[in-house]
């Protein structure tokens, strides 16, 4: 690979700054030897190389359930790491959901609940330097009325994926030459790269979109946007190609970083990822070493996303269509955005979610009817409302029977604690147990999950 130029003194005069958004996550039922395998891969390593570059800024998510779980796990250590590097400011807190649900397919009584039980549990392990301005939604799940919502309890900001601003997925001025079959959004770039129109620069592949012309272009990232229709509420968009290319562990050296990013570098423009933090270290063996590398040649100054405003004047005003940080543009073009979570054609998801309406009926009759067993079953139906099951049945192409199961059997579990349900709703709720792990069982079994899995690729 060609070396790239890169800046080596503290003082060399860089245009593009940089904001990386972490989303740490794990399942509230994660085994002790997977999440012992995460923090010492992933956490620790990661901590690490924030400590030892005191100038070096990223904004994260830190889940609530997992906050707990670090905690009874006796990870501590991880707390307390990240607490410090908040309080040297150079970690910023987003709030979100306490169990990782995919809101928008939730009521706002559910949403509220989740992100007051967020608030509260990181509050109690943080302290004083959880002070969120800006809101993740899991997975990025955007819709307006959730902004809206999110808006109501005074947070200023949300990140959503850039597919949301126009429907498109932008390859700018990047470089993915020395990244062979590497798929983002669906399309492989490698296929694509020559072929992009000079003027609109987008990843298409081909496709025929009747997406509004209007507005069909990229986003510009020496702006700051704002929500139409709510009183200063700012929308950032995660650039999909380039936070995929570090999930996905693309990235192997930072003169690579460089040249991917091109003449993108030497814009006036701010850098906008969004990753999972467990890509670092854990899912990409490695990535950590990249970012310490980065960091120790000062290719970017880096900011907070709440910084980005002092630094980018120009506004615009959007109102950005429904996604999330999965979302294709053949998905927004048939407003089947959150396919992922709630598809259609997907006889799983229909159940599952018929299955948590139940829960969820079933728990608010139990508090009517002063169930004994009412805080725990509650408590149950937070835990069981977490995205996971939802995801690994959708084979867009990922697939797991295990999780599927884990999920159904949380609901099953959050029925039969109340004391006060009846025979008839206790036997139904089996019934949507068993038909859901019935019916992925026959999906394998019949190879609908290879082909879904295939279309989806």
């Amino acid at each position: 690979m060609r070396q790239a130029n890169l800046p080596k003194g503290k003082n060399t005069k860089l245009k593009m700054v940089w904001a990386n958004f972490l989303h740490f996550y794990q399942p509230p039922d994660q085994s002790k030897l997977m999440l012992d395998k995460v923090v010492n891969e992933g956490y620790r390593p990661l901590l690490a190389v924030l400590k030892s570059h005191p100038r070096e800024k990223i904004t994260v998510n830190f889940s609530g359930c997992l906050t707990e779980l670090l905690v009874a796990c006796g990870y501590s250590d991880v707390i307390r790491n990240v607490k410090f590097l908040a309080g040297r400011d150079q970690i910023e807190f987003t709030a979100s959901a306490k169990y990782h649900p995919f809101l928008p397919l939730l009521s706002h009584k559910e949403v509220l609940r989740q992100i007051r039980l967020n608030e509260e549990t990181n509050k109690k392990f943080f302290g004083r330097v959880y002070a969120p301005r800006g809101f993740y939604s899991p997975e990025a799940g955007f819709s307006f009325e959730l902004a809206k919502l999110v808006r109501k309890l005074g947070y200023h900001w949300t990140i959503v994926d850039e597919v949301s601003y126009s429907g498109r997925i932008a390859l700018g001025d990047y470089n993915f030459s020395s990244t062979p079959g590497f798929y983002s959004g669906g399309i492989d770039l490698k296929r694509i790269v020559g072929t992009v129109s000079s003027k609109k620069k987008f990843v298409d592949a081909s496709a025929k979109l009747s997406i509004n012309t209007e507005r069909a272009e990229r986003v510009d990232y020496s702006k700051i946007y704002k929500l139409a229709g709510l009183s200063n509420f700012l929308v950032f968009f995660r650039e999909r190609v380039i936070s995929d290319a570090l999930a996905s562990g693309q990235i192997k050296s930072a003169d690579q970083f460089l040249e991917i990013l091109g003449k993108e570098y030497k814009e006036n423009r701010y850098l906008l990822t969004g990753t999972d933090g467990e890509a670092y270290g854990h899912h990409q063996p490695g990535l950590e070493k990249v970012l310490d590398e980065i960091y120790s040649r000062k290719i970017f100054k880096t900011v907070t996303i709440s910084e980005l405003p002092k630094y980018f004047k120009t506004c615009e005003v959007v109102s950005p269509y429904p996604s999330s940080w999965g979302t294709t543009e053949k998905e927004v073009q048939d407003k089947n955005y959150y396919s992922r979570w709630f598809h259609p054609d997907n006889a799983i998801h229909k159940m599952q979610w018929d299955f948590t309406n139940f829960a969820i009926n079933i728990v608010a009759k139990a508090k009517e009817r002063k169930d004994k067993n009412y805080k725990e079953a509650r408590k149950k139906l937070d835990f069981a409302l977490y995205s996971c099951h939802f995801w690994w049945a959708s084979a867009h192409p990922w697939w797991s029977i295990e999780m599927i199961e884990r999920g159904a059997y949380a609901l099953l579990g959050t029925v039969n604690t109340c004391q006060t349900v009846t025979y008839a709703e206790k036997r139904k709720a089996k019934r949507y147990y068993h038909n859901i792990i019935e019916t992925a069982f026959d999906w394998l079994r019949k190879e609908i999950v290879w082909d879904l899995s295939h279309q989806h690729n």
